[in-house]
């Protein structure tokens, strides 16, 4: 079982759910997410009920810094066995209204492959052991006409980790890509 947990959209959802359970099972966990004030109360409940250690750090996968911010999550907990990746948004868009069709894009595609690699390169550095997480949606294998954005960065998602599982058996590392 993983010992050192990162949760990158902790402040609610299927994020929030898993922190819960990984505190519960006694990690060591970092949870992060752009809503600080969501990630303090998980904090705190997650430290009340038990957890052993519970990290956080207001976290927008959108900035430049969120790749630092993994890296100083790791570096917290004293490394990084498992990044689960449950960030991202989607809207219906029967307008096609062009900021939530680009806000939906870069958060779920260029603030996912930002992560993502941040969470590989770590695992690399530290052995090349470790797993990589992602929450996506059955929306990438077909679109959804009342959210294109949407549907089309869920498919990207897929084949980012596709690729990023080629990667790391190419290269040898005991490292999945789920």
């Amino acid at each position: 079982m993983a010992k050192n947990v990162i949760i990158m959209g902790a402040t609610s959802g299927i994020g929030a759910s898993l922190a819960g359970l990984f505190a519960a099972l006694g990690c060591h966990l970092a949870i992060a997410g752009r809503r600080a004030p969501l990630l303090e109360q998980s904090a705190a409940r997650l430290q009340a009920a038990g957890g052993e250690r519970v990290i956080w750090e207001p976290v927008d996968v959108c900035s430049e810094g969120a790749a630092a911010a993994i890296e100083r999550l790791a570096a917290q907990l004293g490394g990084v066995d498992l990044y689960i990746h449950a960030s991202g948004i989607g809207c219906e868009n029967p307008q096609l209204d062009p900021g939530i069709e680009l806000e939906t894009t870069a958060t779920n595609t260029l603030g996912f492959a930002r992560c993502l690699d941040a969470a590989f390169r770590l695992m690399e550095a530290q052995g090349g052991n470790g797993q990589i997480a992602a929450i996506s949606s059955v929306a990438g294998t077909r679109g959804i006409g009342i959210s294109p954005a949407y549907s089309a960065s869920k498919a990207f998602q897929s084949r980012y980790l596709e690729a990023l599982r080629q990667r790391a058996s190419a290269k040898g590392l005991g490292l999945f890509v789920t």
